[in-house]
């Protein structure tokens, strides 16, 4: 797990034939700033922002207007990016220069260099180089590639030779014939570990020597050790025969390790006498009392030595650690030598837990404790110059164990821990340093969008039969000595599994497992079966040079092209390896289900050349040619893109079709061509979404029949689109847009980077993580076999035999499934087969016992086993899931076949299993915008009523969302999403069976506990789509804080969560803070009371609380003028030709540009001729008036941003003429509205980062509106001066006023 774990880079590699064209694009990147801390420069490409890093000497230089780069971008869309490295460095050197370098570190059979500039340099080991002794060497440079040189050996520097003048035996002779006298302790003492991290070298070499040793034992070998080295420093044979860098060395490192040895000793007579824990509580308070400690680096080796005589003295003591270092400034531990002190204790904690692979990820507290130690070691080692541990692994390992923490995103915090291992970045999450709670923490990790990343790193691990692959598209398993003219991949695509795990095969397995993608385990049993026997157990076949046929279901790549006879039919071509052939594709029956419009041949082609996609054989026609179809894989490409890319927040513009009688929602399609059903928003009609419409939709789901579904949010006229425009875009992110080109072509491995097995271990272990978070069971049990495929290569039999239990416990589980019975017979045996790995492993204790209590179903013998199964607390899913077997028993047993039946489909629903009545609605995943409650009778794990208990528990729940960013809670649903209906609570005496009386109490609860400013966030209806009663309550965010009684609740990842007294000051400036961001005519000026139950008290107070302001209209979209012609394309009513256009962004910037260039922008502005001599009238917040010349705006270069005034909040643009007048409408301090005239020509000319001009000096309470309008066209008198407010609109002349002026309004 230290640097040792580094990838190692494959000198081996080399440059082949392939067909594929390189997926890197090379770009010019502008550069924006650079972030000081970060060392990063802030670019800007294709109008999003990303962060890159710098190399050293560009730190010393001034930043530059652009960068070169690379960028390639997933099927997913995920977006890598990097600088051209290899570009830079040859603009300083070229082939066969002669270049000093430093040496960083000796990794496997290669040392890593790096020169005077920051470059990467690679060279073998052919001559022996102690890097300890000889620091630099001077090397001729031999190829150049993308990020670092290879380079060869011409002479070593700074030393008269490159390695000891003792030779191994040597050295033993001088020593003696001692049993600790190892190669292991020669190779410590004469290798070359850099000076700042030899200690933690010698404590791992004890820590090696003292497995078996009792205390005793251990001090006695210690002092014979101590002693030796003593001797051997100072006697004649050592020292003498050294050249004097050798004596140096030497000398500092004996010094080392006898200092280290005497602390050892002291460390045991500590423990002996047992004031081992007094130790190190002294020293921690010492610490935490003014962050300093007399002779540090004894005291914490002192302490090392105890934690690695005892670790159970760490564990204990683990907690008053971290609050030692979060009881100091974080500067005051980055000091010497306490920074690497601290970084070498708390990575001995990290090595020691994390060998616990089964604790670690089964106990809670112990990955709590994990998390926290991590971040705090993250933390404090980002400006450390010596890395005493693997980055990427500790960033990997932190956010995997954050996926498993119930967090609002459990799959995204699992893809940065996947991104983390094959990506050098540093730790730059935003966390505070002194936070005790994990649960928060791993909240406040997952919620910060680090998504883009700069460049993900290829990377290979060879074992002595296969070969595992990794990038940025897929992770792949296959022969060493693949024969890719018979390539055949067992997995299909169309599953959909996570990051592209796939197996890749040169034979084909029988037929009845080719190319299918299977609906049951026992499937997938037949087929990983044959996968282990290909891979690991048969002998390797020679290859056969022969080309193969396809069968139905088998899948390939194809190009289009040609079009045939009849509008959506293309010829195809396949283009694999090995097979050959033609066929043909039905665009609209077998690629999308919608019309996609006029398409022809370039809609399958990028930059003019075929895109590579991907297809399956549909049917075989009998001239051998075949038929070809995409649409169940572009189905799960689009579930890809909605699972890893869309948030909750995130938005599809839509082009609206016609609706189809009978049903609820209006089918679309989205510019990227995916099919979307879209529901009114409320208060809306089916009736108001017509077709052709250009709509934004949010709250993106996943929907029936390959659509997603959506809400409408508002019309995009601006976003126009064709389905032709819309189906090319599908295809484009479908083939993620590679494309067929024969003539370049490569190596896909030739820059992978060798991976050590400590990586390969870890990647394990987060599939393993997907696959306890998936939801099918299918997909789980084809990552656990992908993972016993990793632990076969690692040659882990602990790991073997793990996987092979859990997957057997999964087959077990499907029986359930199928049968609804299990075989107890072997859930017996399997326990009995491996007794010690389910004692050790608490998710294999787990599945078993789940695997025990459904075994207990229909029997009457196991009725106290189920009743105290139900009793335990430590498993709430095992206490619940015992409580439905219980009582699906009873109730059977009493011929109530209806209600068990209910209760069977619960249980099932709480395995994760699909349910026996299909036609149950599904309302999706809890999130942090959504919750399921079984009830409001029966609290949860209960089978007792308590309708106060969980009244009291559902309220804080919508506590929590209305004091959160709002959301949605379902009465009568499943925690996994399935409606259950609420008749059981209906049946209760409050209610008497009806729907009504529910709403009403539910409502009337609302009001008691929350308050009635509350009640007006939050809206109740039952869901008329299902014949079950599930009552939906919609909840709006709230500007004041709510409490429950005297508490306040906050939504934290899919939970409602109780704020305590520390949190609470910083928790209602929060709200505070986010009430005068969303709602700018709402002010909380002090702390709302807690007291929520008085309403009528609390309602008094809320007047006194709050300000009315009153403001013109401010949306995202900046107001234009209603009477001025500002259409930007001829489609559009009233047209006129357009010289320019206006973009004004919401980063208070602004772009002149020739055309409409389809981006979105808070307002588009179309110029015309005979405007160009006019103005740019900006109107903000305050009432101020900018006038800019449009002359001089028009010379502005095309496309490049420009700075405005940010002070203030721009609510108003048009352009004008002298013959206009502006009219402002302000408001007075009672609330009244006017509004006043003044002509353009009044106002000063001023330029785009002026703050303008207020046209009256009278006080107001804000603005109400603005327009532009002729002159001739105003009622009343214009330009009346600065003592008057203007003209009041409840008079005639007002009223005047508001006939000439749209949208005008007198309240």
């Amino acid at each position: 797990m230290l640097k040792n774990s580094f990838f190692i880079v494959s000198l081996h590699a080399y440059i082949k034939t392939e067909r594929f064209m390189n997926n890197y694009k090379n770009i010019k990147a502008k550069v924006l700033r650079i972030d000081e801390e970060e060392h990063k420069f802030v670019i800007e490409v294709e109008d999003k922002i990303y962060k890159i890093g710098q190399i050293d000497f560009q730190r010393r230089q001034p930043m530059p207007e652009t960068l070169d780069c690379l960028m390639v971008t997933t099927h997913l869309g995920k977006v890598f990016i990097a600088q051209n490295i290899e570009h830079l460095m040859r603009q300083h050197y070229k082939e066969y220069d002669e270049v000093d370098f430093k040496i960083k570190m000796t990794v496997g059979d290669c040392y890593h260099l790096e020169d005077q500039y920051g470059f990467t340099a690679i060279l073998k080991r052919d001559t022996i180089i102690n890097a300890a002794l000889t620091p630099r060497v001077r090397c001729r440079i031999t190829k150049f590639r993308q990020k670092l040189m290879e380079v060869q050996l011409v002479d070593v520097l700074g030393a008269e030779k490159s390695e000891f003048s003792l030779s191994d035996q040597d050295f033993r002779n001088i020593i003696g014939d001692e049993s600790w006298n190892t190669e292991e302790f020669r190779k410590l003492m004469l290798g070359d570990t850099p000076s700042e991290i030899f200690d933690l070298e010698c404590h791992r070499w004890i820590a090696g020597i003292s497995g078996s040793l009792s205390q005793d034992e251990l001090q006695a070998q210690l002092l014979d050790i101590h002693t030796h080295c003593m001797e051997t420093l100072e006697s004649k044979y050592l020292l003498p025969r050294c050249q004097e860098a050798e004596r140096i060395l030497l000398e500092q490192r004996f010094t080392d390790i006898i200092e280290l040895l005497s602390y050892y000793i002291q460390a045991i007579e500590i423990l002996k006498n047992g004031m081992a824990e007094d130790t190190i509580c002294h020293i921690l308070s010492t610490l935490s009392t003014c962050a300093y400690i007399y002779h540090p680096r004894k005291q914490f080796c002192i302490m090392q030595c105890i934690f690695m005589l005892d670790f159970s003295i760490m564990e204990k003591h683990i907690n008053t650690i971290l609050a030692t270092l979060r009881s100091q400034e974080v500067y005051l531990w980055n000091r010497k030598p306490f920074q690497m002190q601290w970084l070498k204790l708390l990575q001995g904690y990290v090595d020691n837990i994390y060998s616990q692979t089964d604790r670690l990820s089964s106990d809670t507290t112990t990955k709590e404790t994990m998390i926290q130690v991590l971040i705090i070691e993250l933390i404090l080692g980002r400006n450390a110059t010596h890395k005493i541990y693997d980055t990427s692994l500790n960033q990997a390992i932190l956010y995997r164990l954050v996926s498993l923490m119930n967090v609002s995103d459990s799959n995204k915090t699992l893809q940065r821990a996947f991104l983390s291992l094959f990506t050098q970045a540093e730790f730059d999450a935003a966390l505070p340093f002194n936070s005790d709670d994990a649960f928060v923490l791993a909240n406040m990790l997952c919620s910060q969008n680090n998504d883009t990343v700069e460049s993900f790193e290829p990377a290979k691990y060879e074992s002595d039969m296969a070969l595992l692959s990794i990038n940025e598209q897929a992770i792949t398993i296959q022969p060493k000595d693949l024969d890719k003219e018979n390539l055949y991949m067992p997995l299909s695509a169309r599953m959909g599994l996570w990051h592209g795990i796939s197996v890749r095969l040169d034979e084909k397995p029988p037929v009845k497992l080719r190319g299918k993608v299977g609906t049951t385990i026992e499937h997938y049993k037949e087929l990983w079966e044959y996968i282990n026997h290909s891979l690991f157990v048969q002998k390797r076949k020679t290859s056969k040079k022969t080309n193969r046929k396809l069968y139905i279901d088998d899948e390939t790549m194809i190009i289009v092209t040609r079009q045939l006879p009849g509008q959506l039919l293309f010829e195809c071509k396949i283009v694999e390896d090995g097979c050959e052939g033609m066929g043909t594709l039905d665009v609209l029956n077998d690629v999308v289900p919608f019309f996609p419009g006029d398409v022809n041949i370039q809609s399958f082609e990028y930059q003019k050349m075929p895109l590579l996609l991907r297809a399956y054989v549909k049917d075989v026609n009998s001239d051998g040619s075949y038929v070809f179809a995409m649409r169940d894989m572009i189905t799960e490409y689009e579930d890809d893109v909605r699972v890893n890319d869309l948030f909750y927040n995130s938005r599809l513009t839509c082009l609206l079709f016609n609706q189809v009688p009978g049903v609820p929602r209006i089918p679309a399609v989205s510019s990227e061509g995916f099919s979307v059903s879209i529901c009114p928003a409320p208060g809306m009609s089916l009736n108001d979404l017509k077709k052709g419409m250009i709509v934004e939709v949010d709250n993106i789901t996943e929907g029936a029949n390959e659509y997603l579904y959506g809400t409408f949010l508002r019309e995009s006229p601006e976003s126009r689109f064709s389905l032709a425009d819309a189906f090319h875009q599908l295809m484009l992110g479908y083939a993620n847009h590679e494309v067929y080109n024969p003539k370049e072509e490569k190596d896909e491995l030739a820059n992978a980077v060798s991976m050590n097995e400590v990586y390969v271990s870890e990647l394990m272990a987060i599939i393993d993580a997907k696959a306890t978070l998936e939801e099918d069971n299918i997909k789980a049990y084809n990552y656990l076999n992908f993972c016993r495929l990793l632990a076969i290569m690692l040659d882990s039999k602990e790991r073997i035999g793990y996987y092979d239990s859990r997957l057997t416990l999964l087959e077990l589980l499907n029986d359930f499934a199928a049968l609804d019975k299990v075989d107890t017979k072997k859930i017996n045996h399997i326990a009995e087969t491996e007794p010690e790995l389910f004692e050790r492993n608490a998710i294999l204790r787990h599945d078993f016992m789940q695997l025990r209590i459904i075994g207990c179903l229909d029997s009457e013998e196991h009725y106290e086993e189920l009743y105290r199964w139900s009793s335990l607390t430590e498993d709430p899913h095992l206490q619940q899931l015992a409580s439905l077997v219980l009582s699906h028993n009873f109730v059977k047993k009493s011929g109530l076949l209806t209600q068990a039946g209910d209760i069977l489909d619960k249980i099932r629903a709480l395995l994760k299993l699909q349910k026996s009545s299909s036609n149950k609605k599904n309302y999706g995943k809890e999130d942090f915008h959504t919750e399921f409650k079984t009830s409001i009778v029966y609290p949860e794990n209960s089978m007792r009523v308590d309708v106060t208990a969980q009244t009291v528990k559902i309220m804080q729940e919508i506590c929590a969302f209305l004091n959160a960013e709002g959301g949605h809670l379902y009465l009568g649903v499943s925690d996994i999403g399935y409606e259950m209906g609420l008749e059981e609570d209906l049946k209760n005496p409050l209610f008497k069976g009806s729907k009504d009386k529910y709403e009403i109490y539910v409502n009337n609860q609302i009001v008691y506990y929350l308050g009635q400013e509350a009640a007006h966030y939050v809206h109740t209806h039952f869901d008329e789509e299902v014949s079950n009663a599930v009552l939906i309550i919609d909840i709006e965010p709230c500007p004041t804080p709510i409490a429950v009684g005297c508490e306040y609740f906050e939504r934290m990842g899919t939970s409602a969560r109780k704020v305590n007294t520390t949190y609470r000051d910083k928790f209602l400036a929060i709200r505070k803070q986010w009430a005068e961001e969303h709602i700018p005519h709402l002010a909380v000026t002090t702390t709302p009371s807690a007291n929520i139950v008085d309403t009528a008290q609390n309602e008094k107070k809320t007047k006194n609380i709050v300000k009315h302001v009153e403001s013109a209209p401010i949306t995202e979209h900046i107001q234009t003028s209603r009477l001025r012609n500002n259409a930007l394309h001829d489609y559009e009513d009233g047209y006129r030709p357009v010289t320019a256009v206006i973009c004004l962004m919401d980063t208070d910037e602004y772009k002149v540009l020739d055309d409409d260039d389809w981006q979105d922008y808070r307002l588009k502005l179309a110029v015309h001729e005979d405007e160009e001599e006019g103005w740019l009238i900006l109107v903000y917040e305050s009432g101020r008036v900018c006038k800019v010349s449009m002359a001089e705006l028009l010379q502005r270069e095309r496309g490049r941003e420009f700075k405005r005034f940010a002070g203030e909040k721009l609510i108003f643009a048009s352009v004008a003429t002298d013959k206009d007048t502006v009219c402002v409408g302000f408001v007075d301090g009672k609330t009244n509205r006017y509004v006043r005239f003044d002509d353009v020509e009044k106002f000063e000319h001023t330029k785009m980062q002026a703050e303008g001009t207020l046209p009256m000096d009278v006080p107001n309470a804000g603005v109400h509106y603005v327009e532009i309008i002729s002159k001739d066209l105003v009622p009343v008198n214009r330009n009346i001066g600065r003592k008057t407010i203007g003209c009041i609109l409840k008079t005639i002349e007002g009223k005047r006023c508001m006939e000439v002026l749209p949208d005008c309004k007198m309240k």
